[in-house]
């Protein structure tokens, strides 16, 4: 599973929209990431950011991730969207194993 943390800033038509309703939209990005076999880890207001929410989420592959941003976006409810890749310990035991293992073949520039 890959792990994303994206950032959301909805229109001034879907803040209206939660303001009247009182809606949760927690709710329907959560059932958004179990349709493309993802599960919700956290879903956050944010005071004082350019954004406001934030979700974290795990995904079984960027494809997955990229179908369900693409999704939301065409909708329109959300005037910017960022996200930040996430990597846990194991991922970094994994990756510097690889590294230090001699695999990688990169020689720095000479100046």
């Amino acid at each position: 599973m890959e792990l994303f943390c994206t950032k959301i800033k909805y229109t001034r038509e879907a803040m209206a929209s939660i303001i009247k309703n009182k809606e949760d939209r927690s709710l329907a990005v959560e059932a958004a990431i179990k349709s493309v076999g993802g599960n919700m880890l956290g879903f956050y207001g944010m005071l004082g950011q350019k954004h406001d929410a934030m979700v974290i989420a795990e995904f079984p592959s960027k494809i997955e991730y990229m179908a369900l941003i693409a999704k939301v976006m065409a909708a329109g409810a959300m005037s910017d969207i960022s996200t930040i890749t996430l990597f846990t310990g194991a991922d970094v035991v994994k990756s510097t194993t690889i590294a230090s293992a001699g695999d990688v073949n990169y020689q720095p520039p000479e100046n």
